[in-house]
């Protein structure tokens, strides 16, 4: 058994043990992904994070603090 949540009315996370919620629908998990230091695809992630501005956290940053090109973190 793993620890799931679902949404309330308010919007907020409510934690459970079961697989569907109250209102019918499947719980998420809420444990996060699985982490390798030998992450394989870590070029092609960020790529398409880059391409589709879907990381919230490399619009904060901008474009002095990250070098897309390489590939690797520059923080000054």
């Amino acid at each position: 058994m793993y620890l799931k949540y679902y949404n309330d009315k308010d919007g907020k996370r409510v934690y459970t043990l079961q697989n569907v919620g109250p209102n019918g629908e499947y719980c998420l998990t809420a444990h996060p992904a699985r982490f390798s230091p030998e992450d394989k695809y870590s070029k092609q992630r960020i790529a398409l994070k880059k391409r589709f501005n879907l990381c919230i956290k490399f619009e904060i940053l901008g474009r002095r603090f990250m070098n897309f090109d390489s590939y690797t973190l520059n923080v000054f």
